[in-house]
């Protein structure tokens, strides 16, 4: 048996095009170094970020993880504010823009929570920032 579901398989969970998915394999530092392996959808939909992760450690492990919908600003581009109807707006201080997830996976009888980024599998220390630092 293949260690790995294909990308065709993946669109399919996703229900997405195959040009949609980019394939990953990473280490997660939160936990024992395990290495997940998958495609993540970077198609601009309320499926932005999600994973098919196919793989734990090379033991196949087909799970689909949804990612934060990217939300959409209320204005237009004449900065006029367009409010949907709301009974209550909560606002809060945005300190840098990082949108971090916590999810969880199933390796063996085990349940991992880790942490991602909108279009990374995990959280690392890269251009955009030195989130795993912090």
């Amino acid at each position: 048996m293949d260690k790995t579901c294909d990308i065709t398989r993946a669109s399919e969970l996703l229900n997405v095009k195959e040009k949609s998915l980019h394939i990953f394999e990473v280490v997660d530092t939160f936990n024992d170094g395990n290495i997940l392996s998958g495609f993540i959808c970077n198609e601009r939909t309320h499926l932005y970020g999600s994973l098919v992760i196919t793989s734990v450690n090379d033991d196949v492990r087909e799970q689909v993880v949804y990612g934060t919908p990217k939300m959409h600003y209320p204005f237009d581009r004449d900065s006029k504010f367009n409010w949907p109807p709301v009974n209550e707006i909560q606002a809060w201080e945005k300190f840098d823009g990082t949108n971090i997830l916590a999810y969880h996976y199933k390796y063996r009888s085990n349940i991992y929570i880790t942490y991602k980024t909108r279009l990374g599998p995990v959280v690392i220390d890269g251009t955009y920032g030195r989130f795993a630092t912090m």
